[in-house]
């Protein structure tokens, strides 16, 4: 037993003799090859040598050192590494006919852990592994199983994405292959919320971070709940889970680290990051000028839909008119699409089949059209069918109408990637419409039985609290007066309620506000979009909020009197428009009125466009406002469709409405308009300094509005 502790120990120090060399060395130069395999035969039979083979292994891997084919193959030690040798996976030594090498995270974890993984670092030279540790690179597959959940920052994502990606070519700009450069410029990633994945035979819910190719130009990755972009790219794991999929491309591991770190910054901090890099003003067209030359968009298209048509590509041009090829994957050119598809009776997945560089996915535009235009659409007929299908029900089951409501907001519609998928129709199909709906109109219906009821007792006085109850606001909407007294009861009982006489105020009249005449002098100030940077820069200053309350009595009543005029306002001019807010409710107007859905109305434009307002209001002139982190966030999810409605003097007999759009620019507050800190809300403050009074026609209303120029007011 001793003899074998003296030979343990004797090896021992020879190991660590060798190993401490390799730790000062630069390169194995002054290694033989004898040396390196027999430390790397040694180390399984030394206890507590893991950490010193991981060193070991990457150590070997990196080196500089050309190792050649005669050297290795009259090495004894090389070849008796090879026939039996051991590596460490995980926590155990395990032979080289056993063990894997995984190079990325493209798969799951979860499945990853039931193979025996070599402890190397990801990103590694595959090739370099195999050939002096033998161990060979792990290519397992997977595939997209059922239908992922899109995430809602998804299309914030993917604004943000297409201004990284040419930054993050600038580190392979003169180095990649142009077959690298086409695959980094079509590379596209969808966001999920959750993704399912089948490898072989084995299926595994994914975790955050985790990614999985769908196509070879498409990959799916599933990202934690977020309250907006700025949180994501905060999120380190985050910003590394998107290079590791860029990286897929390339078996060039030096530029994760840099692929990582650009990713994690605003867009105007990547690009002084890459002006100090490359100290090269011009570095980003020349990637663009790259991206571009890798594939003729157009000119492929023409070939594959001309293939497969019959077609002569001169006569299908005429067709392609309105796609944008410079911008393939944008909604904007699906339309044309699916008309050109449809009239040439073809469809996409023959089209994906045969196309090299240009696939096509119609599920955004798809997606879109659902939630921008169907979703406000098809509301009220969704709301009338479960009331009528409910209306003879149970009581419990009458309970449920408001829970029902609410669960349109939820449905989910199963997509085609197809040109003859009617969206509408699946739409509706999830929807259980009832087709001879009698015609009542839920909301007067609403508030008959509400003042019938309150009419039964006049000493109802907490009436708008006990009504936040969705089963309460349920009975009101099928005159159960008997089950209302009766939950009214025990409501009482149970709260404790202060004497308040703000509570359970309805919304009053103002007493300037005459809506006959005062609708007609209101005058509409937009803030057009200008055409550069350098010309909006300036509209706002935005600080924290810090002693002053934006939620004072006086400041709700400001707030609903300029909610009540705007809905006004877009209520003869849209009679789509839906109040959504708290203070529909108590303006009698919207029963299922809430806080906290970050705007207040919602109306549907003359192109079809679903359209949110947030109003803000005052009772001076001064324009400072506040934003909550959740209208904040909306914003930024929806900064093409969203815009403010500031009412100033909204307590004078003289209100004026400005419309400000584009507070919000791509995917965040553009650094070179505001001044940010953030922390629970934010406070706008701005001034006009120029305004010219004009008659705009064919568009929000026809009559006198202002036009004004707002700058920063300097705070």
């Amino acid at each position: 037993m001793e003899e074998g502790d003296k030979n343990r120990s004797k090896l021992k120090d020879e190991y660590e003799y060798h190993l401490k060399k390799l730790g000062v060395e630069d390169s194995f130069a002054n290694l033989n090859v004898d040396t390196i395999y027999a430390v790397l035969n040694a180390l399984p039979q030394i206890e507590g040598s893991e950490e010193t083979a991981r060193r070991l292994y990457a150590a070997l891997i990196r080196s500089d050192r050309v190792f050649g084919d005669d050297e290795l193959l009259r090495c004894e030690a090389y070849l008796k590494f090879k026939r039996s040798g051991l590596v460490l996976c995980r926590a155990s030594y395990e032979p080289l006919s056993e063990a894997w090498y995984l190079s990325s995270r493209g798969i799951s974890d979860k499945v990853a852990a039931s193979y025996k993984l070599i402890e190397l670092p990801r990103r590694m030279n595959s090739e370099k592994i195999q050939r002096l540790l033998g161990v060979s690179k792990l290519e397992l597959k997977g595939e997209v199983y059922g239908e992922p959940r899109i995430h809602t920052l998804n299309p914030v994502f993917q604004t943000d994405y297409a201004k990284y990606k040419p930054m993050a070519y600038c580190y392979r700009l003169g180095k990649g292959t142009k077959e690298e450069a086409r695959r980094f410029s079509q590379l596209t990633i969808t966001l999920c919320e959750s993704l399912t994945a089948k490898y072989n035979e084995a299926i595994a819910d994914l975790a955050d971070y985790d990614f999985i190719m769908d196509s070879p130009s498409h990959f799916y990755l599933q990202a934690p709940a977020k309250k907006d972009i700025d949180a994501l790219k905060m999120d380190v794991n985050f910003s590394a889970a998107v290079s590791n999929v860029l990286c897929t491309l390339i078996d060039v591991g030096d530029v994760f680290p840099l692929f990582r770190e650009l990713y994690g910054v605003s867009d105007a901090s990547r690009q002084a990051l890459i002006l100090q890099m490359f100290e090269d003003p011009s570095i980003l067209e020349q990637v663009k000028q790259e991206f571009d030359n890798t594939v003729d968009r157009r000119k492929e298209f023409l070939g594959v839909v001309a293939q497969l048509s019959g077609k002569s590509p001169s006569s299908i041009a005429k067709l392609v008119s309105g796609i944008d090829f410079r911008s393939f994957e944008s909604v904007d050119s699906a339309p044309a699409m699916i008309n050109c598809f449809r009239k040439l009776k073809i469809d996409v997945a023959a089209y994906n089949e045969l196309s090299e560089n240009s696939k096509i996915d119609l599920t955004e535009y798809y997606r879109s059209q659902i939630t921008n235009v169907l979703y406000l659409k098809y509301k009220e007929r969704y709301m009338l069918s479960r009331y009528n299908e409910l209306k003879k029900k149970r009581l419990a089951e009458k309970k449920r109408l408001t829970r029902l409501f609410d669960h349109y907001r939820q449905i989910v519609v199963p997509i085609e990637n197809s040109v003859y998928f009617d969206y509408e129709d699946a739409f509706v199909r999830q929807l259980s419409l009832h087709r001879n709906n009698p015609k009542i109109n839920l909301i007067d219906l609403y508030h008959e039985h509400l003042e019938a009821w309150k009419a039964e007792d006049q000493t109802r006085r907490y009436v708008e609290a006990f009504l936040d109850e969705p089963e309460n606001r349920s009975l009101v909407y099928f005159r159960e007066f008997k089950a209302l007294d009766q939950a009214y009861i025990e409501f009482l009982a149970m709260q404790e309620i202060e004497d308040d006489d703000s509570d359970g105020e309805e919304l009053e009249e103002n007493p300037h506000h005459d809506t006959s005449l005062e609708l007609v002098e209101v005058e509409l100030a937009a803030l057009e979009p200008v055409a550069s940077a350098s010309q909006t820069a300036g509209k706002f200053s935005v600080l924290q909020k810090s002693t002053v309350s934006s939620s004072s009595k006086a400041s709700v009543r400001t707030g609903e009197r300029g909610e009540q005029l705007v809905y006004d306002l877009l209520k003869s001019n849209y009679p789509s428009v839906r109040w959504v807010s708290e203070y529909a409710k108590k303006a009698r107007v919207n029963p299922e009125g809430r806080a906290g859905l970050g705007y207040d109305m919602e109306y549907v434009d003359e192109k079809g466009q679903r359209k949110f307002i947030e109003v803000k209001a005052s009772k001076i002139s001064d324009i400072a406002f506040y934003l909550s982190e959740p209208e904040m966030e909306f914003a930024l999810k929806n900064n093409r469709d969203y815009a403010i409605c500031f009412v100033a003097d909204a307590e004078t007999d003289k209100p004026r409405i400005m419309v400000l759009r584009d507070i919000i620019a791509d995917g965040e507050l553009d650094s070179g308009k505001f001044s940010v800190t953030v922390k629970k809300e934010y406070r706008l403050e701005s001034r006009i300094v120029r305004q010219e009074t004009v008659k705009k026609t064919q568009t929000e209303d026809d009559m006198t509005v202002s036009e004004a120029a707002i700058h920063d007011e300097g705070v």
